[in-house]
């Protein structure tokens, strides 16, 4: 039994913390069991309270167990930011997170700006300068958002296989 080894949380959260900084875009790391157990986690800013981490890892693990993908992409609706959840060993799951999506400003009518300015003008369609801003703002965050998930998956591709080198070599009860 000298040979058994345990999943070490520190050795696997420094592991976590050092794969933040492969991308910017990625603002948490967390390992968890399948039934929802967070077994270690990395934050790029502050660290949420622990029921805000348990609903994070109960969500993503019950979607992940829900769909019937090897890797899934998942937008959280309690935070609207993009995951990438990929499994790493039997019952053992994966979750990169990128940033919480930038919330467009209301206006103080309660209309939002694509409301107020599709607005007929003398019987003719209000086009301004605005819109075409708004458009080209549009098209800038559908392809940030491209960027992100793409970095997602190739950071969660790249862990999960040092993860799973680093749970290969250990000894299981079954092993023995």
């Amino acid at each position: 039994m000298t040979q058994v080894y345990l999943l070490d949380s520190d050795h696997l959260c420094s592991l976590l913390r050092e794969a933040l900084s492969w991308s910017e875009n990625v603002s948490s790391l967390m390992v968890s069991a399948l039934n929802g157990s967070i077994l270690a986690y990395a934050y790029r800013d502050t660290t949420p309270s622990i029921k805000d981490m348990r609903t994070q890892s109960t969500t993503m693990t019950a979607a992940y167990t829900v769909a019937s993908e090897d890797v899934l992409v998942f937008e959280a609706q309690n935070m609207g930011a993009i995951s990438v959840i990929a499994p790493v060993a039997d019952h053992l799951l994966l979750a990169v997170t990128g940033p919480e999506p930038k919330q467009k400003k209301a206006l103080q009518n309660g209309l939002g700006q694509s409301q107020e300015h599709g607005q007929m003008a003398n019987g003719i369609d209000a086009h301004t300068e605005e819109e075409g801003r708004e458009e080209n703002d549009n098209h800038e965050e559908d392809s940030d958002t491209q960027k992100i998930r793409e970095d997602l998956e190739a950071v969660s591709q790249e862990l999960a296989s040092v993860l799973r080198e680093e749970l290969a070599v250990m000894k299981w009860p079954d092993d023995m």
